[in-house]
């Protein structure tokens, strides 16, 4: 009966454990090249703009930064960025409206460079979001609500933003919920896949929800062959000790 238990115990142990595999990602036996799909972030409906414009022209007649410059303390950037609109206008001082929707941060400032050269000399522009955000939650070490200063961020990026997975998360299970303005979508992605940098959803949007699922495993953990082995010769002398009392 005792020998049938341990037998019945060593095997419910191996089934539950959680290999260096699970932990791993874009796993492969052999060096390999991975590739990324060329993802270049786009203006959408709603994203808060900072748009930054310098140029020669003296500053007492610089009439775009003067109205800038008198919001520099207590900045909030709901209220001193610029919304782009549902029609895809986006609302600046002196230039007036500018129709931004799904360009390109290179392609937005050279459009206001080339509308603000009506009133600055050699005008400089740089545009950037202000309320890029993503929620990561899940099997992460500090999950939460961040803001992402970059004009870009992957999904990699993201759970390093997060602390990094926990020892449950399921490195093969990552749920990605994307809000759009009709409709959201739900995305899952295999992070062990050396391909996933190819997925053109690799790259994160604004308001993205990122859920790093568990593994069904959550018994032991066996980071490496000598944790493994330490296992089984307890295991082994659970039951030698048990066989000797009997």
């Amino acid at each position: 009966m005792y020998k049938n238990s341990l037998i019945f115990f060593f095997a419910i142990l191996l089934s539950s454990c959680i290999s260096n595999k699970d932990l791993d990602i874009f796993f492969s036996k052999k060096a390999v090249n991975f590739e990324t799909n060329n993802y270049i972030k786009k203006i959408k409906v709603g994203d808060l703009l900072s748009v930054k414009i310098h140029s020669s022209t003296p500053a007492q007649y610089d009439l775009f930064n003067q109205q800038a410059i008198t919001s520099t303390q207590n900045f909030n950037p709901y209220l001193e960025g610029y919304v782009l609109n549902d029609s895809g206008y986006v609302q600046l001082p002196v230039i007036g409206n500018v129709y931004l929707l799904d360009k390109t941060y290179l392609e937005a400032e050279t459009i206001i460079k080339g509308l603000s050269g009506i009133y600055l000399q050699d005008p400089f522009v740089k545009i950037n979001v202000l309320n890029f955000e993503i929620n990561i939650l899940g099997e992460v070490n500090t999950p939460g609500k961040f803001i992402v200063q970059k004009s870009k961020i992957n999904i990699l990026d993201a759970i390093s933003l997060a602390g990094g997975f926990n020892m449950e998360a399921n490195r093969k299970k990552v749920k990605i919920i994307r809000f759009n303005k009709d409709k959201s979508k739900v995305m899952y992605f295999d992070l062990s896949d050396p391909n996933i940098a190819k997925n053109p959803n690799f790259f994160l949007e604004s308001n993205d929800v990122i859920f790093v699922l568990p593994v069904k495993k959550r018994f032991l953990v066996i980071n490496n062959l000598s944790s493994a082995i330490s296992v089984v010769l307890s295991t082994i002398s659970l039951y030698l000790l048990i066989s000797q009392t009997n």
